[in-house]
C-alpha cells in the first residue's frame, strides 16, 4: 500500500465500518450499540442497509466484501473507482463489487485469499479488523508496533478495546464500537483518530459534538418552523420525501426532527395594512395549529424558514417596517420556548412563479430576513443564496413554488451542512462540457440532452447546463416556456432551432411557445428560431445584459412581446441598486415581430423604485431590422421607466415601427412614486427604417428633460418623421 493510501486508511476504517456495523464487544469504552450506530451515522462515517439511518444489523458480521465497499466510499474516490477499469485475478467477486475491488486491488489496499480468490463472502474477524484499524492509525506491524494476529496489546493500550485478548463472534456491533472509541485515541503520530478527521474535513467539530451526546444516550430535537415548502407541499407523501423527513434520514435517529411547516402561513401582522393575507387570519403562523406543534416539541434547534407568503404583500416602502417588526415579534415568542438552545433564520427558496414574488424571495425578504438576524445576534442562512440557481430551474417541473420528491432532498441537505456542520456535496445542476443542449416538450428532466433524442424539456434546465461555459440551445421541437428566469452563465448562450445542418423548425414543427416573460441573467442570442405567445403583455426582460436577435428570428401568435432592455420590477422593497444597470449593455436586434423595445426598466407600481443607468455606464441599442407594431400608449424608447446617469446610443439603420421612436419614455403612472432624473446623454442615429408615425426626444410633454448632450444623427430622407424639439444638435447625414 502506497505511503499516500496508508495515511488515508484512518478515515478509510471509519467508513468501512461505516456499512459495517460495530458489534458489541461490551467493553467499558463501546457504548451501547444503537446510540453508537447513530452517533456515527450522524457524522456521516457510516451506513445501513437503506437510506433510512435505520437498519444497521449490528448482530450481523462483516464481510470482505462489504469492508472494502466501505474503504473506497471513506477514501471519497468511489466516483473514480467506478469509473475505471481494472485488472484483477479473483474470479469470485460479486458484479456489484468489482470496481470496488478491483481499485482497491490496483492501488494495494486489499489482497486475495489466494491467487485466484478473493473472498469477498468471507468475514472479517476481530484480529483482522483491529489490525487495519491500526494500520489505519499509522502504526505499522511490519515495524513491530504490533502483531498482525495479536493486534489486542496496543488496541487495549490506545482505547479500542479494553482488554488484551480476542473476543467471541465479532460481529458489525462489535466493529462500530471499535470505531467510534478510536475516534479518541490517539495516532502514532500523536493526534487522535478525530483530529485528523476533523483536520482533513471528513468531519466537524460541531458534527462531533453533536455525535458524543448521541452516543451518551441523548436525543437531540430539532423543529422546522415555515410554511408549505417546510410542510412538504409539492411531495407526495411529505412524511416522507418533505425537507424535514429528508433532514431525518441525513441526521439520522440521534435526532428527532419535528415538521412545524404550515401552507400558506405568513408572517406580517393581520393589522398591517400591507398585509394581503390579512383576510385569513387562520394562516397568521402563531394562529395555526403547527404553532401550538412547535411550542409542545421540546425543540433545542430551531430553524425558521418563513416569509414566501409576504413576498405579495410588499407593495410599498412601509410594508418592510410591517414585516421587521412582525417577525422579530414572532421570533421573540418561539425563543420563549424553555428547551431552545439554537436558532436559526432562514431565508426562503426562490419563487419564480411571478415577478413580485420571485423579486420578494430572492432579494427583499432574504435583506430584511438578514437585518433582523444581524440586529437579534443569530445565525442566518442565505438560502436564497445557495439554493438560487437549483430550485430556479427545477421548481418549474412542479408549480414554480414548491419542490417535488426529487428536489427536496436538495433543502435538507443546506441545513444539514449549514445547521448541523457537516461538508456533504449536495444535489446540483447537470452540466454539458460539449456547449450544445437539446430541448424540446418531448424530453425528459433526466435525459443529458446531448441529442434532439435525449433532449431535456425546460428551456430554463438548457440554458442551466450551459452556466460553466456558455453554447448553444437546440430547440428541437415544440417547447412551451412559462415563466422563466434564466440563470447566470459564463458566456453568451445562443438559442437557435437551426443546428448540425437540420432545420427543426422544418422537420419536427420546432417552436418556443412563451406562456410567460423570458427574464436574462447573462448574455443571450436568438437566432433561426420560432417564438410564438398568444397571450398579452408577454416580454423577454434583459435585466441589463446583453441581448441579439439575430437572422431568421420568426414571431407568430395573435399577441407581439416586448423586449425590455433592463429590469421589470414588481416589488417595491426591492432596492434601486438591484435594478439599475452597472456595466455597458447592447441590445441588437436584426428580425423578428415585437411590440416595442422599451430602453430601460418597466415598473408595475408607482411605489417600485425607479432604478437608473450608472454614471459611465454606456447603453447600446442596434436595430437592423425587425418589426415594431404596438401602437398604444407605451412606445419604443432609449429610456425606459428609469432614471439616467449614464449615456444612451439608439442606432436605426432597418427595421418597421407602426408606433413612435423617442428618445426618453412618457412618465406615466407608474412613475409618479419617484421622479426620474436624466443627467446622461442620448444620441439616436437612424439612418434607415420605415416609421409610421413620429420620431422625437420626448415621448409626452411632461417626461422630464435630458441634462446632458442630446445629439440627433439622421438621413436625409428620414427628416421629415423627426420631431427635432430639444435635441441640442442635429446633424443630417447621406
Amino acid at each position: 500500500m502506497n505511503k499516500k493510501l496508508l495515511a488515508t486508511m484512518l478515515a478509510l476504517m471509519c467508513a468501512l465500518f461505516s456499512l459495517t456495523a460495530f458489534a458489541a464487544d461490551k467493553t467499558e469504552t463501546a457504548k451501547d450499540e444503537a446510540a453508537v450506530a447513530n452517533a456515527l451515522y450522524s457524522l456521516g462515517l457510516v451506513k445501513g442497509y437503506d437510506d433510512s439511518g435505520n437498519d444497521f444489523r449490528l448482530g450481523n458480521s462483516l464481510t470482505r466484501a462489504e469492508s472494502i465497499v466501505q474503504i473506497i466510499r471513506f477514501l471519497g474516490v468511489e466516483e473514480e473507482a467506478l469509473s475505471g477499469t481494472y485488472d484483477m485475478p479473483f474470479d469470485d467477486v460479486p458484479a456489484w463489487a468489482e470496481k470496488y475491488i478491483g481499485y482497491a486491488y490496483t492501488n494495494g489496499i486489499t489482497s486475495g485469499r489466494s491467487a485466484t480468490k478473493f473472498d469477498s463472502n468471507g468475514t472479517v474477524d476481530e484480529a483482522q479488523f483491529l489490525t487495519l484499524l491500526l494500520r489505519a492509525m499509522e502504526y505499522s506491524d511490519k515495524d513491530g508496533d504490533f502483531v498482525w494476529n495479536d493486534p489486542y496489546t496496543l488496541a487495549n493500550s490506545v482505547g479500542i478495546i479494553d482488554r488484551t485478548s480476542s473476543s467471541e463472534n465479532f460481529t458489525r456491533g462489535d466493529a462500530f464500537a471499535a470505531c467510534y472509541n478510536s475516534l479518541e485515541s490517539k495516532c502514532k503520530g500523536g493526534k487522535t483518530v478525530s483530529e485528523k478527521l476533523i483536520n482533513t474535513e471528513a468531519i466537524t467539530e460541531k458534527a462531533y459534538g453533536y455525535a458524543k451526546r448521541i452516543a451518551n444516550g441523548e436525543t437531540i430535537v430539532v423543529a422546522c418552523v415555515g410554511d408549505s415548502v417546510t410542510q412538504g407541499t409539492g411531495s407526495s407523501p411529505a412524511a416522507t420525501y418533505s425537507y424535514p423527513a429528508q433532514l431525518q434520514k441525513l441526521l439520522g435517529n440521534g435526532f428527532k426532527v419535528v415538521n412545524c411547516g404550515k401552507a400558506s402561513a405568513y408572517v406580517m401582522n393581520l393589522d398591517s395594512q400591507y398585509n394581503v393575507k390579512s383576510k385569513t387570519p387562520n394562516l397568521w403562523y402563531p394562529n395555526t395549529a403547527e404553532y401550538t406543534k412547535y411550542m409542545n416539541s421540546s425543540a433545542e434547534i430551531v430553524i425558521v424558514m418563513l416569509g414566501t407568503n409576504d413576498a405579495r404583500s410588499m407593495t410599498a416602502p412601509a410594508a418592510e417596517a410591517d414585516f421587521v417588526s412582525s417577525y422579530k415579534a414572532l421570533v421573540a415568542d418561539l425563543q420563549t420556548l424553555p428547551t431552545v438552545k439554537e436558532m436559526y433564520l432562514s431565508s426562503m427558496i426562490p419563487a419564480p412563479n411571478s415577478d413580485i414574488t420571485y423579486q420578494g424571495t430572492a432579494y427583499t425578504l432574504p435583506r430584511l430576513i438578514e437585518s433582523i438576524a444581524k440586529e437579534l445576534d443569530l445565525p442566518f442562512i442565505p438560502t436564497h443564496e445557495y439554493t438560487h440557481d437549483y430550485y430556479n430551474v427545477m421548481l418549474a417541473y412542479n408549480d414554480s413554488v414548491h419542490p417535488t420528491n426529487t428536489t427536496y432532498p436538495r433543502l435538507a441537505y443546506n441545513f444539514y451542512n449549514e445547521v448541523f456542520g457537516h461538508n456533504a456535496d449536495v444535489p446540483t445542476l447537470p452540466t454539458v462540457q460539449d456547449k450544445v443542449v437539446y430541448v424540446s416538450n418531448f424530453g425528459k428532466v433526466t435525459n443529458d440532452g446531448k441529442t434532439a433524442e435525449s433532449a431535456v424539456n425546460s428551456l430554463g434546465l438548457a440554458v442551466s447546463m450551459l452556466r460553466e461555459t456558455g453554447g448553444t440551445v437546440v430547440v428541437c421541437g415544440p417547447l412551451t416556456a412559462k415563466v422563466t428566469y434564466l440563470v447566470e452563465c459564463a458566456d453568451n448562450v445562443t438559442i437557435t432551432s437551426v443546428y448540425g445542418g437540420v432545420d427543426y423548425r422544418e422537420i419536427n414543427s420546432a417552436v418556443v411557445d412563451m406562456s410567460g416573460n423570458l427574464t436574462l441573467a447573462s448574455d443571450l442570442t436568438f437566432e433561426n428560431v420560432k417564438i410564438n405567445t398568444s397571450s398579452a403583455g408577454k416580454a423577454i426582460c434583459c435585466n441589463y445584459n446583453n441581448f441579439t436577435v439575430g437572422e431568421g428570428v420568426v414571431c407568430t401568435g395573435t399577441k407581439d412581446i416586448a423586449i425590455n432592455v433592463g429590469y421589470r420590477i414588481g416589488s417595491s422593497a426591492i432596492t434601486s441598486e438591484d435594478v439599475s444597470c452597472h456595466e455597458d449593455c447592447t441590445i441588437t436586434v436584426a428580425s423578428g415581430t415585437w411590440a416595442i423595445l422599451r430602453g430601460g426598466n418597466m415598473r408595475t407600481s408607482p411605489a417600485n423604485p425607479i432604478g437608473t443607468v450608472d454614471k459611465g455606464v454606456t447603453l447600446t441599442y442596434n436595430i437592423s431590422g425587425g418589426d415594431f407594431t404596438y401602437t398604444g400608449v407605451n412606445a419604443t424608447a432609449a429610456v425606459g421607466m428609469n432614471s439616467c446617469d449614464g449615456d444612451v446610443v439608439m442606432n436605426i439603420s432597418g427595421g418597421n415601427f407602426t408606433g413612435g421612436v423617442y428618445g426618453v419614455h412618457r412618465t406615466g403612472t407608474n412613475t409618479t412614486g419617484t421622479s426620474a432624473t436624466f443627467g446622461g446623454s442620448i444620441t439616436m442615429n437612424i439612418t434607415g427604417g420605415t416609421f409610421a408615425k413620429e420620431v422625437g426626444l420626448y415621448h409626452t410633454a411632461d417626461t422630464p428633460e435630458v441634462q446632458g448632450d442630446v445629439v440627433l444623427n439622421i438621413s436625409e430622407s428620414l427628416k421629415s418623421v423627426v420631431k427635432t424639439d430639444g435635441f441640442t444638435k442635429i446633424n443630417f447625414v447621406d
